[in-house]
């Protein structure tokens, strides 16, 4: 083969021509993944019976910790149970619907003994998730078939609930008055309105009554601003 010489070497088609911008590739940008907000629903069968899925509409995850028959105490070890599972519960839930007291109110004649536990959640809640934001939901009317006093009892627990979350400047949704019939006289018994709800049963009913309350849920889970419905 022939030889290559210096001046040849020298010559310009053996140099290699300087780079420019343009084919220096750009670096690759870091992929950063954006993980959903988490909600957390827990307490009673009231919040058992939403769907998740339906509750945080694709932006919003929505996990569903609400046993059937849950009381106070049981709404506690559901929260710590999270907790243990999700190291970073901490940070990732933002916000926690509970739905608790009905089960209690039914094995307890005086709604101030419930008080005590109620009180135990809300500083569980404080502990596990410092930076979330706490809606509790008021209890719902139940049947006055055997007890007409039933419904005071309950609204006395709901005044209960209510002064908590002022307290701990929680918020507040407040179902009963969505569920209740409206033609009473002011010495009548407060008296549930039951198109909303399951025939022989405390639960709303899927035709109507989950709609409603479904839609309470929606819009503490996703509106940013003042709703008259969800009270600080």
């Amino acid at each position: 083969f022939r030889a290559v010489t210096k001046s040849a070497i020298e010559d310009p088609q053996f140099q290699t021509p300087p780079s420019s911008p343009q084919d220096i590739p750009p670096p690759a940008k870091a992929q950063t993944t954006v993980s959903q907000p988490v909600c957390l629903i827990a307490g009673d069968s009231f919040a058992a019976r939403m769907d998740p899925v339906k509750l945080g509409k694709k932006k919003v995850s929505v996990v569903k910790l609400a046993e059937g028959g849950s009381k106070i105490l049981r709404t506690i070890e559901q929260l710590e149970q999270y907790a243990a599972d999700n190291l970073d519960c901490a940070t990732s839930v933002k916000k926690i619907i509970l739905s608790v007291g009905t089960n209690d109110l039914r094995k307890v004649k005086d709604p101030d003994k419930l008080r005590g536990p109620l009180k135990q959640l809300c500083e569980k809640i404080h502990l596990l998730y410092p930076s979330a934001k706490v809606w509790f939901q008021s209890l719902l009317p139940l049947p006055i078939d055997k007890d007409s006093k039933i419904n005071e009892r309950v609204r006395l627990l709901n005044r209960i609930i209510y002064n908590e979350c002022v307290f701990r400047r929680y918020y507040f949704i407040d179902a009963f008055y969505q569920f209740i019939t409206f033609n009473r006289r002011w010495n009548q018994p407060f008296t549930r309105f039951d198109k909303l709800f399951e025939v022989n049963g405390i639960h709303p009913n899927k035709q109507l009554g989950m709609g409603v309350l479904a839609r309470l849920y929606i819009r503490a889970i996703h509106s940013r601003y003042f709703n008259p419905r969800v009270y600080q």
